[in-house]
């Protein structure tokens, strides 16, 4: 893990190394790695990155304990780790208004690790409206377009939070 802060730059790297366990009937070793820059100027917020959940065509990096929503996509579509892996190749901008509004799009290309499989790109829009300091609306949307995996998926998800 690098994590390195210069005007406003902001860059970070993963690596990651998973293999089988000690009574494990298969034998496998598969790489992660996530490289992304995030830029901010002002109320402007730009990103960019690769991450890259290896797999051999038998088995894949899974991550059972985590919160892939935030990461791969709104539409959930990568929430198991195909077996030819996953490539994501995400773009991002954010704008916040007046201090207690957000604005952000990403779009993100999706490819297997292993051979040339395509398997969609999806298109994430997300507002957030900050009430008070406890009082949070968000609202988020999803447009999945499948090539070769899953079927298009549309998602619309509505939220409010209130902190004690």
């Amino acid at each position: 893990f690098i994590n390195t802060t210069s005007q406003k730059l902001q860059l970070h790297l993963s690596l990651a190394k998973q293999a089988e366990g000690d009574n494990s009937p298969t034998d496998f070793s598969n790489s992660y790695s996530r490289v992304d820059a995030n830029w901010k100027i002002n109320a402007f917020n730009l990103e960019a990155g690769i991450e890259t959940l290896g797999g051999d065509g038998k088995t894949a990096v899974q991550t059972p304990l985590a919160t892939l929503h935030a990461f791969n996509g709104f539409a959930d579509m990568f929430l198991n780790t195909p077996l030819n892996g996953l490539q994501d190749k995400w773009l991002g901008a954010g704008y916040l208004l007046h201090g207690h509004c957000q604005l952000a799009a990403q779009y993100h290309q999706y490819d297997g690790d292993k051979g040339s499989v395509n398997y969609g790109d999806e298109i994430n829009f997300t507002f957030t409206h900050n009430f008070s300091k406890q009082l949070q609306l968000m609202g988020k949307v999803a447009r999945y377009s499948a090539d070769e995996f899953a079927k298009d998926t549309n998602k619309l998800w509505l939220g409010m939070s209130y902190a004690l």
